[in-house]
């Protein structure tokens, strides 16, 4: 197969929100990843918030599903190895959860 294919064991739920990252459609049920995976985004979405644009989340759009598969229009997304993390823009900073 490719990288971006197969199916995800062991997954780990990334929380759909944080006070430094937010999941732009949690309904979805697409936050889960590897452990590994989850854990770099948690660091780099804190440095983010506390070093390099004070005070602004990142939007993630999609990791995998649970168990992996197939999630439209993806070709990949199915082995919890792959994010979607938005561009930064000037209102990030207004989503944060009060």
């Amino acid at each position: 197969g490719y990288s971006g294919g197969g199916k995800l064991e062991n997954s780990t739920a990334m929380p759909t929100e944080s006070q430094h990252h937010y999941f732009s459609k949690p309904h979805e049920n697409q936050y889960y990843s590897t452990y590994d995976l989850a854990r770099v985004v948690k660091i780099l979405a804190a440095k983010i918030y506390k070093e390099i644009f004070p005070g602004v989340r990142i939007r993630i759009n999609d990791f995998s599903k649970k168990k992996g598969g197939y999630i439209p229009p993806h070709k990949g997304h199915q082995n919890g190895l792959e994010a979607d993390i938005g561009y930064l823009t000037e209102n990030s900073h207004k989503q944060v959860p009060q």
